[in-house]
């Protein structure tokens, strides 16, 4: 009975007139598709693993015209970072829906991916803190090579180079983190907030509908 409702109040979506991203005369659900914000995720996805590939590119160049050891090991440990979230990405794009439909398995399809795509943008926080410093010391030290033509080795005899390099992956790191954080917050969190109001008020409607 419950899942009858559901389909119906799907049904309806697409027959109610809309005001303001708001169906009028419809409490149980507030957006036009409840599966929307999940489309405009994978349409986002797309778009981020298309900017990690260019990135990654980016990094080998780089890692070809600056072939010292120690840029090397940085930015290899920041590609492999890079690599392992486009992969992670592009399954996870795979995961989400390309259409809306309605179904017994709504509600629940809605809540894992929701938690999926919360996950992967949390984890890429959380490695942010470590890769974000190295990718900043290795573009320190790579900045150095090409603007004194010295080599890495005539740059660290001068204490105030290494002290330079700490202080500038502290700066970039805080400040690559708090962009990370608006460039998510404008690619995906309006669409998994709006995920996560439909999945509310299914669970709502669905309590209702069972008492």
């Amino acid at each position: 009975m419950a899942n009858m409702d559901l389909d119906k109040i799907w049904g309806e979506l697409g027959k109610e007139p809309v005001e303001g991203g708001l169906i009028k005369g419809q409490s149980q659900l507030k957006n036009v598709k409840s599966l929307h914000p999940l489309i405009e995720v994978r349409n986002n996805l797309r778009i981020t693993n298309i900017w990690g590939i260019l990135i990654s590119i980016g990094y080998i160049v780089l890692m070809i015209f600056y072939p010292y050891w120690q840029v090397l090991l940085g930015f290899s440990v920041v590609l492999t970072f890079n690599i392992v979230f486009i992969v992670q990405g592009v399954k996870l794009r795979k995961q989400l829906p390309r259409s809306v439909d309605a179904g017994h398995s709504m509600l629940q399809e809605m809540k894992v991916h929701h938690a999926a795509v919360t996950k992967w943008i949390n984890n890429q926080m959380y490695a942010a803190r470590f890769v974000f410093p190295v990718a900043a010391a290795s573009g320190f030290m790579m900045g150095g090579i090409w603007g004194s033509g010295k080599s890495l080795e005539q740059l660290f005899t001068k204490p105030i180079f290494p002290i330079s390099m700490v202080i500038s992956a502290v700066l970039f790191s805080f400040a690559g983190i708090w962009l990370a954080r608006k460039m998510f917050g404008i690619s995906y969190k309006k669409f998994l907030d709006r995920l996560k109001v439909n999945i509310d008020q299914l669970e709502s409607q669905q309590s209702t509908e069972i008492s």
